[in-house]
């Protein structure tokens, strides 16, 4: 176990997303953290890696509060994320985000991997299939 390969020359420490990660999507209006239940070893500082596998809702991905393009029940959520529906701190009407994600990360590192799977750089995004487009704010690594 273990990072098979560093990229040369890459800057440590802003480059990599690890657990806790802050992301959004763009059809929801709140933003989320990155969850690892189990790491896969390796950490940058304290900080575990995350790779490409590590995108299953209610795992590694919880709601984005409300989502525009989801069809349900309407509840109303207090936003502390600008979307083009919801300002910061208003709230945001329609039906709860339930992601629905059938495919890896993209953007992942070409080269640096953990347990043979890429892992995830800023650059990174996954696709929903309700139409919103997930990526990071933050890449973890930041203090808070």
């Amino acid at each position: 176990m273990g990072v098979e390969h560093h990229a040369p020359n890459m800057a440590e420490g802003s480059y990599y997303i690890v657990h806790g990660a802050k992301m959004c999507c763009s059809a929801g209006s709140n933003s989320t953290r990155l969850n690892l239940p189990r790491c896969h070893g390796v950490y940058t500082g304290d900080k575990a890696f995350v790779h490409e596998d590590d995108c299953k809702f209610e795992v590694n991905i919880s709601m984005f509060g409300i989502c525009q393009n989801c069809q349900g029940e309407t509840v109303g959520f207090v936003s502390d994320l600008d979307t083009e529906f919801s300002k910061a701190g208003e709230p945001a009407f329609g039906a709860m985000c339930k992601p629905m994600l059938e495919s890896k990360w993209d953007g992942v590192h070409p080269v640096t991997k953990v347990d043979g799977k890429s892992v995830l750089t800023a650059e990174s995004f996954l696709i929903c299939n309700m139409g919103g487009v997930i990526q990071f704010m933050t890449s973890g690594q930041e203090e808070e």
